[in-house]
Formats: C-alpha cells, structure tokens, sequence
C-alpha cells in the first residue's frame, strides 16, 4: 500500500498508523489532518495553544497536524470523532471506566437490533420518484464514474430483482441534484425533505443491512460501496467514507479486479471500467479526506488508453476518459503529500492546461460536466505547489501563480454556474474549500492593504459559494464555518491572531 501517512518524530511507527498518533502523556488519540485536506491549512495557519492541540508550527508533521481534543470535550454535530479513545499503555488510563464486556456486548447487540429493525420499516420512495432519481444518477454521475450498467440495472429493477443495497446506494448518490429536490420524498402525498435529510435516513439503511451482511455478491458489494463512499454526513462522515471505500478495493482483490484481462468480452470492458472507476475514487478519497491511497500503482496493470467498445461509444465514456486523466494527475500531486526525506519540489513546469486536457473530449461533455471538470482540474492545480511549512515559496514562484489563478477560476465558475445542477460528486464541495483556502492565505500573507483587500474579497465569494452548497454537503457547511472562524479570528486580532480557535469538528487548535 503506498500512501499519505504521517511522520513524526515524536511519536513511534505504531502511533502513527491509521493517521492517528498516541499522545503518551494524556493517554488520548489525536486525530490527524493531512494537507490534502483543506482543513490543514486553516488549522495550521491560525497559531493555537500548545496547552490544547498539536497543530501548532514546531509540533507539525511532515504532510499534516495533529488535532489533540481536550480530555472534557463533549461531542456535537461539528465533531469529527465523537469519541476519544484510551491509550491501554498509558499510566493515566483510569480501568474504571472501562465498561464490563457484557455490558458493551449487550450494547452492540441492541445498537445493531436497532438499525436492522428500522431498515426493515424503511419504506422506498413510490416508484415515479425512484425512476427520476434513477435518471438523474444515469444522466449525471454513472457516465462520469460507471459503477452500475444501466441497461442490466433499470431491467433488474423492473423485475424487482435489482440488489436493495445497490438501489439505494443509487439513490444515496442521486439526491444531492438539484432536479432531485421534488423526489425527496417516502410517498408521493409527503412533503419533499431537505437534500441532506432525506440522505441522512437513505445512508442508515444501507448502513444497517451491509453490516447486516445481508448481500453477499462482491461484485454488488463493490458496486454499491463505491457509491455509498460518494456520501459523507456528520462528524465520522469523512472517515466512514473512506473504510467503505477501502472495503470495495478489499473485496476488489477478493475477485481479482485489479488483474488484466485480454477485454474480449464484454463482460471484461465492463469489470475493466469498473476496477478504474475504483481506482479514481481511491486517488479522490485521497484527496478530500486526506488519506493513503489502497491500490498501489504496482499491483495493477497500465490503465488503457480508452474504454470505448468501439468509436461509436465515444459519447457514451468521454466523460469518463476525461474524468481518469484529470485524476491521473492527481495521482502524480498526490506524491508531493507523501513522507519523505527528501523534500518534493511543486509541479514548477510542464503543468497542462485545463484545455489541453480536455482536448477533443470537450465534444462529448454537456455545460454541468465542463464546468464540474474544469473545478475539479483547478483543485488538482491547486494541489500541485506544494507549500511544506519549513520552505515556503515566494508568491513568484510559477507553482504559486499557477495555485492563485486557479482558485479565482473555482471562484469565478461558482459564481456563474448553479453548482446545484453540476454532477453532484465531492469534488465540488472540495473545490470551493481549497480556493477559500487559498484566498485565505493570501490575506495572511499580504503586506499591501489593497491586496489585503482583494483576498478578502476573493475570500468572501468562496465562502459564500461553498457555504450555499451546505444544503447538499454536510462537508461545504462545515468549512464554511470553520474558514469564517479562521478569518473572523484574524481580523478581530490584526497581525497577532488569537491563541484559540475551534475547528468545525469541534475540537480546539
């Protein structure tokens, strides 16, 4: 496995695995942040106290901080661990408070009891909104990211042979369109529910019956954890994510979907689709939630040059082609992030453009795919200048200039599209993120008031952009309000910002 795992020198190897250290003196797990994630640099660039976090500048990590939650923290809806766990080894463990093992058995079995009863009352929306939100995903995502064949699939779910599991991992991906919003609803009489509601209750259910086990084909496995890694809802909601998607690339390697095969079939076009599909979402996840990557670049074979049956199908999978070369060079940013001894310079030359990645694709794409394509490569050119905390560079720097204009380009894409309407993947929430980032950055650093004031400016239609995607994106409304803390801290403290900020997960830097 290779991926962006922490390093640091006070802590062991075995403290560090999972992107979690131990802190030996308080006994308490502290929760890492990588620097893909957006997060990191909000935290980062607001000096903290000592007293309550790792972040700040001479306790950071090589690729990320550490967030220490205080031992009193009580959990909310802005936490991104609700729980802190007990280091065994440390001498502050207190064995009282270790619950007794049937106790916590009982509790498990009545949790689990719980879900799978509310599963087996959850009633699918009526059939007129199940088939709009079906043409949604197959018009808006599965062209984009082909997890599910819709021929076989729309049959199945008119024989009502189509896997439960899968159908509403179907769903789950769909709602967040802004078509979607008159379909959120359990019965046709209902009043329509709030994108992130009626999500909420989709995501339970699935939950509940695949720790049920109740489908057993790896392939629907696969399928259907690929999608449901698409959805990440409240505190835990970046790491739930990212152990579904590790469980699809596990069960991936069960069958052997990474392995080559001569594509004779159609069969084989289709599981060679799928195991790329896979494989971007891996280098995604990656990207917005911070973490290792599952499937290393040795274990497969060279991705294809196209997936197309034949030239006729150009239409069909151009997005698709579009969507892997963009994530291709995501893969290649992705080394800058990783622990080394050798520091990795920023992707300095030879960056493409955006137009010159979309090439002759561009035919094929609607207005919603191009714009979302055009944020998601502007994320990746962000991503590509590589800011490590010890060697800053200076704002002339071509990686630099290059990171500024592409985060004006998000903002300027946001501010002239209805987000709404784009394909509804995570990219778009992570986008905004990054280009407020940046133009927060940018207030920080500059030494003109004017240009102080054109990174407020920037800084403000980012926020306002990803704070009005809230109502689809649990992640978008907790940045937004993280960032607004980070610029409210700076401004009330000019120069020397304060010694306390709260993040969106709760927890204090």
């Amino acid at each position: 496995m290779s991926g962006v795992f922490p390093t640091n020198p006070s802590e062991s190897p075995q403290d560090s695995i999972g992107g979690s250290a131990a802190n030996r003196k308080g006994g308490r797990v502290s929760r890492f942040v990588g620097d893909l994630n957006p997060e990191a640099q909000l935290l980062e660039k607001t000096p903290s106290s000592r007293a309550t976090s790792r972040a700040s500048s001479h306790e950071r990590g090589d690729i990320g901080v550490w967030v220490k939650q205080g031992r009193h923290h009580k959990p909310n809806d802005n936490d991104v661990a609700k729980t802190e766990v007990v280091d065994p080894q440390s001498p502050r463990s207190d064995t009282s408070e270790i619950e007794p093992q049937g106790d916590i058995q009982y509790a498990a079995i009545t949790t689990l009891e719980g879900d799978i009863r509310a599963a087996a009352n959850f009633k699918l929306p009526d059939k007129p909104d199940v088939l709009a939100l079906l043409d949604i995903y197959f018009s808006h995502v599965n062209n984009i990211v082909p997890v599910v064949e819709e021929g076989p699939f729309r049959h199945a779910y008119e024989k009502s042979r189509v896997p439960f599991v899968l159908l509403l991992a179907v769903i789950l991906v769909s709602c967040r369109h802004e078509q979607a919003k008159p379909h959120l609803r359990f019965s046709l009489d209902a009043t329509p529910l709030e994108p992130r509601l009626f999500a909420r209750a989709v995501a339970a259910t699935l939950t509940a019956l695949l720790k049920a086990e109740v489908e057993r084909d790896k392939l629907t496995l696969i399928q259907t954890l690929m999608l449901a890694s698409m959805h990440a809802e409240g505190p835990t909601g970046n790491e739930d994510a990212s152990l579904r998607l590790s469980a699809a690339v596990h069960h991936a390697g069960t069958i052997g979907l990474h392995l080559a095969r001569n594509a004779g079939s159609a069969e084989d076009r289709r599981t060679l689709r799928l195991f790329w599909a896979l494989w971007s979402l891996d280098r995604l996840n990656a990207g917005i939630n911070g973490r290792a990557v599952f499937i290393h670049e040795r274990d497969v074979a060279e991705r294809p040059s196209s997936f197309c049956d034949d030239p006729t199908d150009k239409a069909k999978y151009g997005a698709f082609e579009l969507w892997l070369k963009i994530t291709a060079l995501l893969d290649k940013v992705i080394a800058l992030y990783r622990p080394s001894k050798s520091l990795e310079v920023p992707w300095e030359d030879g960056f493409p453009t955006f137009e010159e990645v979309v090439a002759e694709d561009a035919e094929t794409l609607t207005t919603e795919q191009i714009a979302m394509f055009e944020l998601y490569y502007h994320s990746v050119a962000i991503l590509s200048c590589r800011l490590r905390h010890s060697t800053p560079l200076p704002p002339s720097a071509p990686s630099r200039i290059l990171q500024t204009l592409s985060a004006l380009r998000i903002t300027k894409v946001a501010n002239e599209e209805n987000l709404a309407t784009l394909p509804p993947i995570p990219v778009i929430p992570y986008a905004l993120t990054l280009s407020m980032t940046v133009a927060y950055r940018q207030f920080r650093e500059s030494k003109l008031h004017i240009h102080k004031m054109r990174a407020r400016a920037d800084w403000e239609r980012a926020h306002r952009a990803l704070a009005a995607l809230g109502k689809q994106w649990w992640s978008a409304e907790a940045l937004a309000k993280l960032g607004a803390q980070a610029m409210e801290r700076i401004e009330r403290k000019g120069k020397s910002p304060g010694e306390h900020i709260v993040s969106h997960t709760g927890t204090s830097s």
